[in-house]
């Protein structure tokens, strides 16, 4: 899959996903630019996909499929985590550039399922020889039951952030 997509790759059978002004980023983020900045304050509406969302800045949660109306000053992007079994890797440096990161620590925000769900991800490490890219495999089990565990396999040296999303009556074991 792309690092960026229309909704309608991941959902075709859904008519309302085909617009242009809103997109997966990462398999695990849904992104909708507002782009009327005449107004400190702008509204849209935006398409929810199906399974549960959780809003980027204040934390609440929309179930789609369906359509809302949103509300956000002009420097926030409405944005929202999947909720059930999403996994996003991120720096956890400021930089301008990839090229300019710091790499040796990676932040792992973790989203995981009610139900029994496997959500896996590839960190790849860049290399000046391109036969030499080696992916990183993490995982994210959740086992219906409360029951949530993180794997993260071989791969470079390096710290990890984890923050992990828990729903009520889930823990997390080592």
């Amino acid at each position: 899959m792309p690092l960026v997509a229309r909704n309608d790759l991941y959902w075709p059978e859904h008519p309302e996903s085909s617009s242009n002004h809103q997109y997966i980023l990462l398999d695990d983020i849904l992104v909708a630019p507002i782009f009327d900045t005449v107004h400190n304050i702008s509204t849209r509406n935006v398409w929810v996909p199906p399974g549960v969302w959780q809003d980027a800045w204040d934390g609440s949660r929309v179930e789609g499929p369906r359509s809302i109306a949103v509300t956000q000053p002009f420097e926030r992007i409405p944005m929202w985590h999947r909720a059930e079994g999403g996994l996003i890797v991120m720096s956890s440096s400021r930089a301008s550039s990839v090229y300019d990161q710091d790499w040796s620590t990676l932040t792992l925000e973790a989203f995981p399922a009610s139900a029994p769900r496997v959500t896996k991800r590839n960190v790849f490490e860049r290399s000046s020889d391109e036969d030499l890219n080696e992916a990183q495999e993490l995982e994210l089990h959740t086992d219906g039951a409360g029951k949530v565990e993180f794997r993260i396999g071989a791969g470079p040296q390096r710290a990890w952030v984890l923050r992990a999303h828990l729903l009520p009556g889930q823990r997390v074991v080592s």
